[in-house]
């Protein structure tokens, strides 16, 4: 796997994050809200990937979706 989004020839991070044009990219309403102009979106966008996740989290995220259970701490889950 890549190391970032940006990476992935077919990932829509281009044309959300960066600008790129792609005719098959539509506006999400959820990416739409994220500001009220193109430059505003594309870095609120662009600010959700600049933390990796570490491979135990990972695994974590993993294993609760396929075991079906919620992650979190008690406080969440309730």
């Amino acid at each position: 796997m890549l190391e970032h989004p940006a990476e992935y020839k077919w990932s829509s991070y281009h044309a959300n994050a960066l600008n790129g044009c792609d005719a098959l990219i539509e506006g999400n309403p959820i990416y739409i809200e994220l500001g009220l102009n193109a430059a505003d979106r594309q870095a609120a966008y662009s600010e959700l990937f600049k933390n990796h996740l570490d491979n135990d989290t990972l695994h974590e995220i993993r294993e609760s979706l396929n075991r079906e259970v919620v992650l979190g701490r008690s406080y969440f889950k309730d």
